[in-house]
């Protein structure tokens, strides 16, 4: 589950909140179109950011190089994720909520080390 305070949190729970509690596998349906979205949003906008950053000479320091090698390893993740059959909704929810929290850190850091790009 996201964290309480995590800012995509809103969006899955705004979703959740339009569908009639009663019909759990359209909520859950809806839940998942949504963090899938939410995963190719942040992937995209984080390879802007590293574009953005990397242009900008941003990216020189070890901690640098570090989170670009996470970052490829969490996008490779959130690619192989979303590209493979879903078998169990509830199960892809909460690998789709733990790779879009890891994608928000990875975003988060590019945001602080080229401001500008944000």
């Amino acid at each position: 589950m996201l964290a309480a305070n995590h800012p995509l949190r809103a969006n899955v729970a705004i979703v959740a909140a339009v569908i009639d509690n009663g019909d759990f596998e359209t909520t859950a349906r809806l839940e998942l179109r949504a963090l899938e979205r939410m995963a190719r949003a942040l992937c995209e906008h984080t390879e802007q950011l590293t574009s953005e950053a990397r242009t900008r000479g941003a990216l020189g320091s070890r901690e640098a190089s570090l989170q670009l090698l996470v970052f490829d390893e969490r996008r490779t993740q959130a690619m192989q994720l979303l590209d493979a059959p879903v078998r169990c909704q509830e199960t892809q929810i909460a690998r789709l909520e733990r790779i879009v929290e890891a994608l928000s850190c990875s975003r988060e850091f590019f945001l602080r080390a080229c401001p500008a790009a944000g």
